[in-house]
């Protein structure tokens, strides 16, 4: 069993999954499925983001309405909210990976996990379906802070059902530089 520790956050998986795209590289994949899901079901929002292994900033054009066996989010059905993120707001995306066939049961599992109230739970966040692999679940969360940020991940991997999410083959941190308003 391999077990891959990052910052406060570890993780479980029975097998290793490998990427040998940059991490630009990924984010640019998460940043094109975002657009590609924008780009089916309007209005739209965006969040403009920095990360510190990118040259350049990131922009994400985020769907507020979308198939939710696809895609959730905080952000449902308040054509305001993504407007109040504010610059200088921590977060991360992650890429979870899990075993063949299990992909829907991960994506539901994190759609639980964000359920849960938490006091230092992200106050924003989005989870999707990768569009080209049914066993990666993308997740994007919006922190009040850094040290909510870390005493969250922290909780987050001593639960024993953290262990079943998967792999996470990708974990950037981000900071917001700026966000929009809807778009029809």
């Amino acid at each position: 069993m391999n077990r891959k520790t990052t910052a406060d956050l570890t993780i479980t998986s029975g097998k290793q999954h490998r990427d040998t795209r940059s991490v630009h590289e990924q984010v640019k994949g998460l940043t094109n499925q975002m657009n590609h899901y924008a780009s089916l079901t309007r209005p739209i929002d965006w969040v403009m983001l920095s990360t510190e292994d990118d040259e350049d900033e990131l922009l994400f054009e985020i769907p507020l309405k979308f198939d939710p066996d696809v895609m959730v989010s905080s952000f449902s059905g308040n054509r305001d909210h993504v407007w109040a993120l504010e610059a200088g707001q921590p977060g991360y995306i992650f890429k979870l990976h899990t075993d063949a066939g299990q992909g829907q049961n991960l994506f539901e599992m994190v759609r639980q996990m964000h359920k849960v109230v938490n006091p230092d739970a992200p106050i924003d966040w989005v989870i999707s379906r990768d569009a080209e692999d049914s066993d990666v679940v993308w997740l994007m969360t919006f922190h009040e802070d850094d040290a909510a940020m870390r005493r969250y991940f922290k909780d987050v991997a001593a639960d024993p059902a953290f262990d079943m999410l998967g792999t996470a083959t990708l974990k950037v941190p981000f900071y917001v530089l700026t966000s929009g308003f809807a778009m029809d």
